[in-house]
């Protein structure tokens, strides 16, 4: 103790300078028992030999106080508290691990100066107040929560003796004497609530420990004394480790509560003067496990609400939708709670791909949000109108594979105002969790029109149809509700009636058509006109079969339009061959009025200076009912034509004019006067052959008649032989004169 208390002392025996002796007589006695001769201070020996402290100071012990703060650090001799190094010491969570904190920072409890005097123990001592930032460090480190788990070290030089001598660095001591922390935690502030994260921030006054957290004991509240307008929280993730700051990530459920608007109109969180924290002292647990004081409502603190705010700025993302076209309705879930108020769904898209085509999409015309409440999942009731519209594209919304949206970000907002974030064609599309589709097969509702006119009928169904699907001769026509003359189409064209796709119009084939209009009682009104049909006589786009009409309760047309117009000819073709002229007409013809003598051949169309009108021909009927009828020349009127040189030679100078009565289709009605070109043209390769041969020797001719009209200007006659059939005497012609002066030079001949 005096060798210590000597070295605390700044001026005694630091040097053979400062080292005098002095003494009284009664130090000591020789061996006789004589006293010492007395030493005055005055007269006091100087030392004759000197050797200084060399030996390092020992770290012996420490003690340590978890509640307070407290570090005191125990030594063999007196040390300088000035040469304390901070950083040298080091506490831990056992004899050898890594979990180790070397302190910063703290405040020196027992430095006293010379010659104030202290207790010997603050002598050898050097006992520390930890600063908070130490203090809440080693805490939330997990290092000396027990006397078990607490250990110091000291490096080289962390602190000296009064000579200088830097303590050696030392292997870990346990803790000797331990104190634990018995205070609670109390929170010093609510430190942020950020909107737009969903996270709330809690300042304690020393770390807490996150495994203890129970959320439910926590609560927002609008105001520091409200009881109603409040939000008890169910779940969510603390993100913090252990701290002194708790930082809570709300989830949707709980941060869409937040968001509502409450019944009394009041809002919550929606700035920090109207966002407060309220908690039981469940919340959390210190890393001593000591509850944290609960902060209770009825006490206005400034503390207790955000002191800092982040507004929400995200607008919500549309997660997930589903369409329901049997119920016309399509319910989205949204990452956060929306405000039903703000849906405007004519910005929404339907579409049957990710890259939306005009062939594949359908961009609403409106709706409504079925409820009143606002919510993260809103069901939206779809028009009439709209629902049709998606049954009408083909290729949209047969499955969730062809089911996608995209919309603009004036869909909706959320509560705040953030307009929604957009889905985007060929970027962003989102598909359909589920589709549900309405599963009634689509049925023909009325037979709308027969038009005998125009050679189509009008069909209406329940639902869109895909007319690619449909199946002609699944078609029947029939003159009553039962039966009768029927007719199955053989086949035609088909086309929409309306925009919707549920009307479609069937245009009949000509054979058909020509049927229809020449079958007495048959498709001739609208008593004598009903349709029947087979299953899958046409399909949705969905692959269902249309509903069956029976043949023994057919569907009369809705109206009907007769064809009153007259008949015109059509169609006509030419075979010089044969002799052969065929006449086509629109409606079907009484063959027994046709009047040969009322047609005629001319070059060109309104060209008649140079024509050919028939005598007489036989006429004959192609078919049942008659459309075409079959005229074969007479030999004078066949051979008069081919005398033309400038008619009937080929299909470009061969145009057929027939005049008012030619014929009359059955019923009654003339034929309409026209000029056609005819569609067809053979020529004649029938070679001519003689029929007559005629000799005059009185004026020396000869007369050759042949089958068909012939070229006389191109007769060669030497290559004529009169010969004796008996004798065979003959003599080729070596020249002659074609006569008859009523032949001309530019016309053909017989003879």
């Amino acid at each position: 103790a005096d060798a210590n208390l000597i070295k605390r002392n700044p001026y005694l025996l630091k040097s053979i300078n400062t080292s005098a002796l002095s003494f009284t007589a009664n130090v000591l006695t020789d061996v006789y028992g004589n006293q010492a001769a007395a030493l005055a201070a005055a007269q006091a020996r100087g030392a004759d030999a000197y050797a200084a402290d060399v030996l390092a100071p020992a770290f012996l012990s420490f003690a340590l106080d978890m509640d307070q703060g407290n570090l005191t650090l125990g030594f063999d001799e007196t040390i300088s508290k000035a040469s304390l190094n901070l950083t040298g010491i080091i506490l831990q969570d056992g004899s050898s691990t890594s979990n180790q904190y070397a302190l910063t920072s703290a405040t020196i409890l027992n430095a006293v100066a010379y010659p104030v005097s202290q207790p010997y123990s603050d002598v050898i001592s050097v006992a520390l107040r930890l600063s908070t930032v130490d203090f809440n460090a080693i805490k939330a480190m997990s290092i000396c929560l027990t006397a078990s788990q607490c250990y110091a070290r000291l490096a080289d030089n962390a602190i000296a003796d009064t000579a200088g001598n830097g303590v050696a660095a030392t292997a870990a001591l346990q803790v000797a004497q331990y104190a634990a922390d018995i205070t609670s935690p109390q929170m010093v502030n609510f430190a942020e609530f950020d909107a737009n994260l969903g996270q709330v921030s809690i300042f304690f006054t020393e770390p807490v420990d996150p495994a203890t957290v129970i959320l439910t004991a926590l609560v927002l509240r609008n105001s520091f004394d409200s009881a109603s307008d409040l939000v008890t929280l169910t779940t969510g993730q603390v993100l913090s480790g252990p701290n002194t700051t708790l930082v809570i990530q709300l989830f949707e459920t709980d941060l869409d509560k937040v968001k509502s608007v409450f019944a009394s109109s009041n809002v919550m969180c929606r700035t920090n003067t109207n966002c407060f924290v309220r908690f039981t002292s469940s919340l959390v647990r210190d890393m001593s496990g000591n509850p944290v004081v609960a902060v209770a409502p009825g006490t206005f603190r400034t503390q207790d609400y955000a002191q800092q705010f982040v507004a929400d700025a995200t607008g919500p993302t549309m997660s997930a939708f589903s369409l329901d076209l049997a119920a016309g309705t399509i319910t989205m879930t949204f990452d956060e709670i929306v405000l039903r108020n703000s849906v405007g769904m004519a910005v929404l898209t339907l579409q049957g791909a990710l890259n939306a085509t005009a062939a594949n999409s359908y961009t609403l015309t409106g709706g409504s949000v079925v409820g009143a409440a606002n919510s993260n999942v809103l069901t939206a009731s779809l028009l009439a109108a709209d629902v049709l519209g998606v049954y009408d594209v083909t290729y949209l919304a047969t499955s969730v594979a062809n089911t996608y949206t995209t919309f603009t970000s004036a869909l909706l907002t959320d509560m705040v105002g953030n307009a929604i974030q957009p889905r985007v064609n060929n970027v962003s599309a989102l598909r359909a969790t589920t589709l549900t589709t309405d599963s009634n097969a689509p049925t023909i509702v009325s037979f709308d029109q027969f038009n005998e006119r125009d050679g189509y009928m009008a069909i209406s169904f329940s639902h869109p149809v895909e007319i690619s699907t449909l199946q002609y001769t699944n078609i029947r026509i029939q003159s009553t509700t039962t039966g009768g003359t029927s007719l199955q189409l053989t086949g035609g064209t088909v086309s929409y009636g309306t925009s919707d796709k549920k009307q479609i119009l069937i245009y009949f084939t000509l054979s058909d058509s020509r049927i229809f209009l020449g079958t007495a009682g048959f498709a001739v009104s609208q008593n004598t006109t009903f349709l029947s049909c087979a299953q899958g006589m046409i399909q949705d786009k969905y692959g269902r079969a249309s509903v069956e009409v029976s043949a023994f309760g057919a569907m009369r047309t809705n109206l009907f339009v007769a064809d009153t117009s007259p008949s015109v000819l059509y169609r006509a073709a030419v075979d010089m061959a044969t002799g052969t002229l065929t006449l086509e007409f629109t409606h079907a013809i009484n063959i027994s009025t046709l009047v040969p003598s009322k047609i005629s051949f001319q070059a060109a169309l309104g060209d008649a200076t140079e024509s050919v009108t028939l005598t007489q021909g036989n006429a004959t009927a192609v078919g049942s009912p008659v459309y075409t009828a079959s005229i074969q020349l007479a030999a004078a009127d066949l051979n008069e034509l081919k005398r033309h040189k400038n008619i009937a030679t080929n299909i470009n100078n061969t145009v057929i004019s027939v005049v008012f009565n030619v014929v009359q289709d059955i019923k009654g009605t003339s034929v309409v006067a026209t000029q056609l070109a005819v569609s067809a043209f053979t020529a004649d390769t029938v070679r001519p052959a003689i029929s007559a041969f005629r000799v005059d020797m009185s004026n020396g001719s000869i007369s050759i008649t042949f089958s068909e009209t012939v070229n006389a200007s191109a007769l060669d006659v030497t290559q004529i032989q009169l010969l004796d059939p008996v004798s065979g005497h003959n003599l080729t012609l070596t020249g002659g004169v074609v006569c008859c002066g009523d032949l001309r030079t530019d016309y053909y001949s017989s003879t």
